[in-house]
């Protein structure tokens, strides 16, 4: 897995490469001791402007011959990737967690992983995943909720050295893109929401995806946990050990797009579609913005992903008893 380049679950599409970009968030207070440790805002607005983009349609027109972009190389090596238990993440619950600061276990994970797609770009990270990776479709059945059956999380992670004088923004970039389907119990859930029935955590996540493409500070409470196997055999520096499997609010290093049925059936397009369901997002998180210390154990980590499993987990932060106990809305172990 060293070399960053692959896919598991299904084939590849390419498209061209053109540029545009998006705005990210800020954190919230709210977060507790060791999540603002993480808290992953720094320098500048934070915003996501200057990376590698292409048009708002997805569906049409792209290329199937495996590339992902002019001078962006690919590979067909298998990544192999399987949902973990969730319960190996500890959450926050209640009642009154602000005092007490309890956790446990995860309930099961609300979302399903249906594949993963590892690659480099050669010069910037990638903003616009549809354009380069088809979305897994499907239908959930409950129309007028908010929570499509398709969310796709992108992560770009520097290819190169971090330094500690300067935060480039963005660059040439080891891509992770995460495939996660709604799964049978988020189905089962989302028909409660009409009713106010739903689980807490469906409801805040109802609500996160109405919001948080127009709200920085909403989108700030999406947050992800990596663990990483037998961390103290691999002889990682004191200060990744430490946080491992800690939560990370993605605050001003992440943006939200959404994506609605266009006229043309089987495709995309991006931004907001009056009457209709969303049908996929994708949730991005540019670590080239993050501080200098998460940089530096993240690319880290990276050199060590051929001979570890790295469990991940993604969440939505609850703040208050009316949205907890948080629950894994997402997860997954590269091997």
């Amino acid at each position: 897995m060293s070399s960053f380049l692959g896919r598991s679950g299904y084939r590849e599409r390419g498209a061209s490469w053109e540029k545009a970009g998006t705005s990210g968030g800020e954190n919230d207070g709210d977060a507790q001791k060791e999540e603002k440790a993480l808290d992953l805002g720094v320098s500048g607005n934070g915003s996501l402007e200057g990376g590698v983009s292409g048009s708002d349609q997805v569906g049409e027109g792209a290329a199937t011959d495996g590339r992902i972009g002019p001078g962006c190389s690919y590979s067909s090596q298998n990544i192999p990737a399987k949902q973990v238990p969730a319960d190996m993440f500890r959450l926050r619950v209640g009642p009154n967690y602000g005092r007490k600061k309890k956790k446990e276990p995860s309930g099961e994970a609300l979302y399903d992983i249906a594949a993963v797609d590892i690659c480099k770009t050669p010069t910037n990270r990638m903003d616009n995943t549809f354009d380069y990776f088809k979305p897994v479709l499907g239908e959930t059945g409950v129309e007028g909720s908010n929570i499509p059956y398709s969310f796709v999380v992108t992560a770009s992670l520097p290819q190169q050295e971090p330094s500690m004088f300067s935060t480039p923004g963005t660059g040439p970039s080891n891509v992770i893109v995460f495939h996660f389907t709604a799964s049978s119990k988020l189905i089962s859930e989302m028909k409660k929401l009409s009713s106010g029935q739903a689980s807490p955590a469906v409801k805040l996540l109802d609500t996160w995806c109405r919001e948080a493409a127009g709200d920085s500070n909403f989108m700030g409470r999406f947050k992800t946990m990596c663990m990483v196997d037998d961390i103290e055999k691999q002889g990682f520096p004191g200060f990744i050990s430490k946080f491992n499997g800690k939560p990370i609010l993605i605050n001003k290093s992440g943006a939200v797009s959404k994506y609605y049925e266009g006229e043309t059936a089987g495709t995309l397009v991006k931004g907001e579609s009056a009457g209709k369901d969303c049908k996929a997002i994708n949730m991005l998180i540019n670590v080239h913005v993050f501080s200098y210390i998460a940089r530096k154990g993240l690319f880290a980590l990276q050199k060590s992903f051929n001979s570890t499993n790295l469990n991940v987990a993604f969440t939505i932060e609850g703040r208050c008893d009316e949205e907890l106990p948080e629950v894994v809305q997402s997860n997954a172990i590269i091997t």
